[in-house]
């Protein structure tokens, strides 16, 4: 048999999305707590509140012929969840103050993906084994914005090889 050996970084690439633009849609979103904010609410003897959201995200590949689903995590305090609240047309929703996670679902929009490099299991030993690199959501754009023409086009600071 016959074939092109691939490096391990060429194997872990293979199946993720290229870096861009690109229709998605919110496939569901949930409230939940982080595990900071249990620990913190523990120590002060209250119960914990809800301080994010964690979406799954429907990403329209290449057209529209693949749909590669990508989970994210969004705390209420961070600037992305103005960014996804404005993408979604909840931009007023947000501004008041109050965000359900129902009023997302189903939304349609713009994200920007980027691609996360792997990392090792055992934050101790950064050498050994290690997480595969992964698709993630670097941005919420509105659902107006056009996608970027050239999906798989290699981002020049990006060194993960797409061949």
């Amino acid at each position: 048999m016959q074939f092109k050996p691939k490096t391990q970084e060429e194997i872990d690439a293979d199946g993720l999305i290229a870096k861009g633009d690109y229709p998605a849609t919110i496939l569901l979103c949930e409230e939940q707590t982080s595990r900071a904010e249990q620990a913190k609410a523990q120590s002060e003897g209250r119960e914990p509140e809800s301080n994010m959201f964690k979406v799954k995200v429907g990403v329209y590949a290449t057209a529209g012929d693949r749909q590669e689903w990508i989970t994210d995590y969004i705390m209420s305090d961070s600037g992305k969840l103005k960014q996804f609240a404005e993408a979604c047309g909840l931009g007023d929703s947000y501004q008041k103050g109050t965000l359900e996670a129902e009023q997302f679902d189903g939304r349609d929009l713009i994200v920007k993906v980027g691609i996360e490099k792997p990392k090792p299991k055992d934050k101790a030993d950064p050498d050994g084994e290690k997480w595969p690199a992964k698709n993630r959501i670097d941005a919420y754009v509105s659902k107006d914005a056009k996608p970027a023409d050239d999906k798989k086009a290699k981002d020049e600071d990006d060194d993960i090889p797409w061949g």
